[in-house]
């Protein structure tokens, strides 16, 4: 009887166990690699050394470029959807500098998520971050990218704010709250993925990081941007 109520424990605990063990082993070779380890990405260097233009892009970074291309097409849905009833409420001059700032949000998010990566994935290789501690270090991660998400996104308020005094009769708050809320919005969702690139790419999906994380973060991060932008609008409208 002992044997058979220990049976369903066992089943329960197993594909925990097994999770545990993945996460251990991901760590392990995130921080040490092995002679063969070693041996195969030295292999993958020279051969990225030796070859020409057209094999180093094809197939594996164009692929990862269509990916990329792939989820950036809800951005141009969210930026159509209802673009021409947008324009008539706001106004052409204000709907044009609204798409003006989304590359400029875009490329600090992008910037933010590229920091996350590189730092995790230092921490983790030189022993500062493991399998304990990660948890500890993604909060500290996410609660970091929250203070630049709130300093970054009040100067770019403070921009909006300023151009749009400059450019018409007179501040407009509205845009200004919409651009800088957008602004901490994707940088928050930027600390998130950079914090977890590295262990997805690398070790879950067994792919080059510095090939697919970069692109990746960034259609995530221009995806929230994008859709911080147009429903802060929305919502400014409303009201």
């Amino acid at each position: 009887m002992r044997r058979c109520a220990s049976e369903p424990t066992n089943l329960w605990n197993a594909p925990w166990e097994a999770l545990d063990d993945e996460i251990s082993s991901i760590f392990s070779d995130l921080r040490s690699q092995s002679a063969e380890t070693i041996e195969e990405e030295l292999a993958k260097e020279h051969r990225y050394a030796k070859a020409g233009c057209v094999r180093r892009a094809f197939p594996e970074r164009s692929l990862a470029l269509l990916v990329t291309l792939a989820l950036e097409i809800p951005v141009a849905f969210i930026i159509t959807g209802g673009s021409q009833g947008l324009k008539q409420l706001v106004g052409p001059d204000r709907y044009t500098l609204l798409m003006a700032f989304l590359p400029l949000t875009s490329a600090i998010s992008g910037n933010v998520g590229l920091q996350c990566s590189s730092l995790t994935t230092r921490a983790i290789s030189h022993g500062s971050c493991d399998k304990t501690t990660y948890c500890s270090w993604m909060r500290l991660e996410v609660a970091t990218a929250g203070l630049l998400s709130i300093a970054t996104g009040f100067a770019v308020a403070l921009l909006a704010l300023v151009w749009t005094w400059v450019q018409f009769p007179g501040p407009d708050i509205g845009f200004a709250l919409t651009v800088g809320v957008s602004q901490a919005f994707s940088i928050i969702v930027a600390g998130i993925t950079g914090s977890i690139a590295p262990v997805i790419f690398s070790f879950i999906f067994h792919g080059d990081a510095g090939k697919w994380a970069g692109p990746m973060e960034t259609a995530v991060q221009d995806v929230a941007g994008a859709f911080g932008v147009a429903t802060w609008q929305h919502l400014e409208i409303k009201n």
